[in-house]
């Protein structure tokens, strides 16, 4: 599959979201039995992001994607500031 260097940054409310999780999984097209590795990164605390594929190249395969962004909060709210 042909392949391009993907960056980017994500925003919130206009502020950079820090410590996202990206992922760009390719659509198949129509007849196709694969549609090739999927990508991934975090981004960093400007909200900037490079991708990698699954194989460890950078960038992603050529073509639509699903694209999903995903943020994990851990809490030190519970007794004792023990996570919950």
């Amino acid at each position: 599959f042909p392949n391009a260097p993907v960056s980017g940054r994500v925003t919130l409310d206009g502020k950079p979201l820090a410590e996202a999780r990206v992922g760009f999984e390719p659509v198949r097209k129509e007849g196709a039995v694969n549609a090739g590795l999927g990508s991934y990164a975090e981004t960093d605390a400007d909200g900037r992001f490079t991708l990698t594929r699954l194989d460890k190249k950078p960038g992603a395969v050529v073509g639509d994607h699903k694209v999903w962004f995903r943020t994990f909060r851990m809490s030190a709210d519970g007794p004792d500031g023990k996570l919950l």
